[in-house]
């Protein structure tokens, strides 16, 4: 029974209704029973659910990997996400035939055919690589071919570049006012050297660096990895706009690789709002202007953000160049 509301009357009311239906005896923890032209399956948990020919999707696979499924014209549309800890690196069962499998990447707009082979069971099984906290979209076709390059998961393998430094530091947008522009040793938080300006500060800042790259590196796929980011960075590689990352780990895949010699690179990054609030409350301006609302914090007592610590900001790295390894 659903729920805990009076269970354990439920339960009885649920043990009553099942002890008169008469069935052959139990094989394999599952009972069958006909009842007019239907037929009813006794019996708990995951041999029941295939007795009845329910399969699990993604039957196997680690603890937190997740799907919802949907229906289109020719298949299915699968969201896959890790919601574990642990990278998922291998084949996934999905309960649905498929003739072919596409992927599509949201975070980042690539697509392509997936890997993918049929199972003795009828469903489908399809190669997938997923760090923890990255999705994916798989569109079933039942009889159609999808044609087109593979989709290459970017696999991180062995570091082939740091990305040191020196680094500018730009204030471009932001409040209350934008702080002078400044120099780094290495990626570091805007706000570590103590500046009042840097750290009431909540907007975008561009970091620069140039880098060499041999010619034993260069035009090859490779991962960029930025280390740590607080919060968000879009990245620039030689003045075109390569890719975003929103979320840990901070990786941008660069399937065209790198050119030989000098490369310039930007970093452009944006916090969240706490310091700039912090630094509101602690000149006492008045920003809480609501109607109709209590403003308070999570212990429902008055807003006051004067004993918040000042917040690592930017680009904290480090930042390095990872070589694109293939599948296993």
């Amino acid at each position: 029974v659903p729920g805990w509301f009076n269970v354990e009357a439920r339960r009885a009311r649920l043990d009553a209704a099942t002890s008169r239906i008469t069935c052959a005896p139990f094989s394999g923890g599952v009972a069958k029973a006909s009842i007019g032209k239907g037929a009813v399956y006794l019996g708990r948990g995951d041999a029941a659910l295939e007795a009845c020919g329910v399969r699990h999707d993604l039957a196997g696979v680690q603890e937190g990997v997740r799907c919802i499924r949907r229906r289109h014209d020719e298949g299915y549309l699968y969201l896959v996400v890790n919601h574990g800890i642990q990278t998922l690196d291998g084949w996934v069962s999905l309960s649905v035939p498929a003739r072919s499998v596409i992927s599509m990447d949201a975070m980042t707009g690539i697509t392509g055919t997936a890997e993918s082979r049929a199972t003795s069971e009828g469903g489908t099984e399809v190669r997938l690589y997923l760090e923890p906290a990255a999705s994916i979209v798989l569109r079933t076709f039942d009889t159609r071919m999808a044609e087109g390059p593979r989709f290459r998961f970017a696999r991180p393998g062995k570091t082939l570049l740091d990305v040191a430094g020196p680094w500018q530091v730009r204030f471009v947008a932001g409040g209350p006012e934008l702080p002078q522009t400044c120099v780094t040793d290495g990626p570091a938080s805007w706000t570590a050297k103590k500046d009042p300006a840097t750290e009431r500060f909540g907007g975008t800042a561009v970091y620069r660096t140039a880098f060499d790259v041999p010619e034993a590196h260069a035009g090859k796929p490779v991962i960029l990895d930025l280390g740590r980011v607080e919060v968000s960075a879009r990245v620039r590689l030689n003045s075109k706009e390569v890719g975003h990352a929103i979320l840990t780990p901070y990786r941008v895949a660069l399937p065209k690789g790198l050119r030989e010699g000098r490369n310039e690179l930007e970093v452009e990054v944006t916090n969240l709002g706490a310091n700039r609030i912090r630094d509101l409350d602690m000149r006492q301006v008045p920003w809480r202007i609501f109607q109709d609302i209590n403003f308070v914090d999570i212990r429902y007592k008055g807003f006051d953000a004067r004993q918040w610590s000042v917040r690592d900001s930017g680009l904290l790295g480090p930042v390095r160049v990872l070589d694109w390894r293939e599948q296993n």
